[in-house]
């Protein structure tokens, strides 16, 4: 069977404030019991010592021990007793004892009859001379015991010991019983209401900020399995939970831009590949009806046909690879200035072609950067590709890189073309974009280069934007990496 959490968590707590609520009503109980004890044993030795004078006083009257038993039952008459003969005089110890018989004069008696205050009388040998106990004593008591009763003398004559309640017996008479026994229902009484409404009262706060938070989350996340990302998550919270709460929510927002993303891939790379497909299907069919003649000039036609497919292939899938997180860089410390004279030398011949002049300027200085030459080869060779692409014949392509106070190279690409609208900068770095005046795809592209430039300078921590024209009048296209000093150029070796 399986448990849900709220039970579980309830199974802990209740297992817990029972646990503790038992643990602490055994300590509590003895550490009563122990300082009850000690308690009693302190006031018995006081009761002791006020009933000592009394009992010395009857030693003197009769010389003897004879007759005490009965004086034991409320030894503290002895004493109204000789406060009684110093008022009356005439009266002795035993005449007042005829005020004994009276129940209101007596200590109360146990539930079998015997007096509830214990004391005992030994003798100067330790023979036990007489007692109010209910239980069996030794007749004899050792020197251990002795040396716990309150000596008696007569004439500086050791006559006997005497002991009261816990002197002789480490226990507690039936007051003492009473007591502890009400001390321990009230601790039982305590510990039950502990045990069943705490766990109660937890549970529903359990229920209430944490299990029904979570149970909110599962929904949630069911609902982003099936394709729903507006979460009705009204999070306010400020700990574990909520940080949790806030960590979900954004990676419904990741999920969702993701989503999204996968959605208008396909859909966009669908819109592109359809035309190229069309004109391939439709020449086909026409040549295989007969209705176009099936010369080198048709097949010339289909065949730039394919190269435009693949080369859209090969764009999407270096898109792919650049926005994909696994894709591994392999980075090491990069001059951008000799790795910027060579993509510029590859490219003096396609520029040739249409007259343009390629200037080139640096200080001649190395600008290292900690980048995947590879990777910063593609981005190059994607702007320049644009730069020719778009600088009409007898123009001119200036590239420039210089280091910054800022601790960057920037690489400016600035051409003599017809530029690129404000409104329209950051959108040429979207996926299949291209800006009016060159939506034809033979002159415009796939729209794939400056998105791949975007996603790759990203990679390195960079950037990539389009600024105002500075010197010809065109598009100005920067890129800024961050450049690493001596220091950390020795680390990266």
């Amino acid at each position: 069977m399986k448990l849900r959490l709220a039970y579980k968590l309830g199974m802990i707590l209740l297992a817990t404030v029972i646990l503790s609520a038992g643990i602490s009503a055994v300590i509590i109980s003895i550490n009563t019991r122990s300082a009850f004890l000690k308690l009693v044993r302190e006031n018995d030795i006081k009761n002791a010592r006020t009933i000592a004078g009394s009992l010395e006083a009857y030693y003197e009257q009769y010389r003897s021990w004879d007759g005490i038993g009965e004086v034991l039952e409320n030894p503290f008459t002895i004493a109204e007793g000789q406060r009684g003969r110093n008022a009356q005089p005439g009266m002795n110890p035993m005449g007042q004892m005829g005020h004994m018989g009276q129940m209101g004069s007596r200590f109360p008696r146990g539930s079998e009859g015997g007096p509830l205050f214990r004391v005992l009388l030994a003798g100067s040998q330790g023979g036990v001379i007489a007692h109010t106990f209910q239980q069996e004593l030794p007749e004899t008591l050792g020197q251990r015991a002795l040396d716990k009763g309150i000596a008696l003398f007569h004439d500086g004559k050791k006559v006997g010991y005497l002991f009261v309640g816990s002197m002789i017996e480490p226990a507690f008479g039936p007051f003492q019983q009473a007591f502890l026994m009400n001390v321990y229902r009230s601790i039982l009484t305590a510990s039950l209401i502990v045990g069943i409404i705490f766990p109660l009262v937890g549970i529903f706060l359990m229920r209430r900020h944490i299990t029904h938070p979570l149970q909110q989350l599962s929904e949630a996340a069911r609902g982003i399995a099936v394709g729903n990302y507006n979460l009705p998550i009204d999070n306010t919270r400020a700990d574990e939970i909520g940080d949790l709460f806030n960590s979900f929510q954004q990676m419904a927002v990741k999920l969702s831009a993701a989503d999204q993303w996968k959605r208008k891939l396909i859909a966009d790379s669908a819109h592109e590949l359809r035309t190229p497909v069309s004109v391939l299907q439709g020449n086909l069919e026409m040549m295989l009806e007969g209705v176009y003649p099936l010369n080198r000039e048709r097949i010339n036609g289909l065949y730039g046909e394919t190269l435009l497919l693949k080369r859209l292939v090969q764009e999407l899938q270096e898109l792919s690879h650049a926005e994909s997180a696994s894709t591994v860089y392999n980075f090491s410390v990069t001059d951008i200035a000799a790795l910027l004279h060579s993509v510029i030398e590859n490219f003096r011949t396609s520029a040739a072609a249409k007259k343009i002049e390629l200037q080139f300027k640096n200080s001649n200085e190395p600008v290292e950067v900690y980048a995947d030459r590879d990777k910063l080869r593609q981005v190059i060779t994607n702007v320049l590709k644009n730069a020719v692409r778009y600088t009409p014949e007898d123009g001119v392509i200036q590239v420039e890189l210089s280091r910054q106070l800022s601790g960057t190279a920037m690489c400016s690409i600035e051409d003599s073309g017809g530029g690129i609208p404000v409104e329209e900068r950051e959108k040429v770095f979207e996926r299949f974009y291209r800006i009016q005046q060159d939506r034809n795809r033979s002159s415009g592209g796939s729209g794939l280069g400056l998105a791949i430039v975007h996603e790759i300078v990203l990679k390195h921590d960079g950037k990539a934007y389009f600024e105002d024209p500075k010197v010809l009048q065109g598009a100005r296209l920067v890129l800024e990496l961050p450049v690493i000093d001596q220091f950390e150029e020795q680390a990266c070796k």
